[in-house]
């Protein structure tokens, strides 16, 4: 009876474990994406897809949990398992440890290219306002009369 109250149970974590990959392989893409429209300077595109990124992370944690068991108790199932259920689920396990690496990977680099982009927005920033400070000063005009005069007694 416990074996059979087992298979369920590993058939459900095995499952979430496919889940999980097939979500965090959808992040993967958002996030290519997402470094794509931060080099493009597609503020807007980017926020959108943040957004759709953030509704995927959500299920992706939904079917951690639910795996959850599964990934932490892997060693002492290894015994357990048929050799094919075993390297199926050492293969996903795997698959989903190599797209989080990636998901971090894209994620970084687009976070470099948006404090790049800032980074040069505020030195653009800097050379307008400058530029107005200079503008200012030879565009001002002498007071009509002066206000300290020498004068001898």
């Amino acid at each position: 009876m416990a074996e059979a109250e087992r298979t369920p149970d590993l058939a459900r974590a095995m499952a979430a474990l496919e889940a999980e990959r097939g979500i965090y392989a959808r992040i993967l893409e958002l996030s290519r994406k997402g470094r794509e429209l931060a080099a493009a300077g597609r503020g807007e595109d980017l926020l959108a897809l943040l957004a759709d990124k953030g509704r995927l992370s959500e299920e992706a944690a939904a079917a951690g949990e639910q795996s959850r068991a599964l990934k932490a108790d892997w060693d002492g199932l290894c015994g357990r398992l048929e050799p094919a259920e075993r390297e199926r689920g050492r293969a996903l396990i795997g698959e989903v440890r190599e797209l989080l690496r990636a998901i971090i990977a894209e994620d970084d680099e687009c976070q470099k290219l948006l404090a790049g982009r800032r980074d040069g927005k505020v030195e653009e920033l800097l050379r307008v306002q400058q530029g107005r400070k200079m503008h200012q000063a030879y565009g001002r005009r002498p007071p009509a009369s002066p206000h300290f005069k020498d004068e001898k007694k």
